[in-house]
């Protein structure tokens, strides 16, 4: 059996942990639903960082991303 990742921010843990990961609309107006995961911690570690920049509006490259908010994802 595959281990897969799911990419998301800190504060969304303690619902993740006490209802499981819902299943959500996707970005980029594609029109899709589901439950978004990754086959490696990479992948989702990029989609973690994703969810903060979108969630604070804030775009920045990945290295200054790593630097001002590793402790985020």
């Amino acid at each position: 059996m595959p281990t897969l990742y799911h990419g998301t921010l800190v504060e969304n843990l303690a619902q993740i942990y006490a209802q499981g990961i819902e299943q959500g609309e996707g970005w980029g107006g594609a029109g899709t639903t589901g439950v978004f995961l990754s086959g490696t911690p990479e992948g989702a570690l990029y989609w973690a960082k994703m969810a903060h920049q979108r969630s604070t509006g804030e775009k920045m490259e990945e290295h200054r991303f790593d630097r001002d908010h590793r402790h985020h994802a």
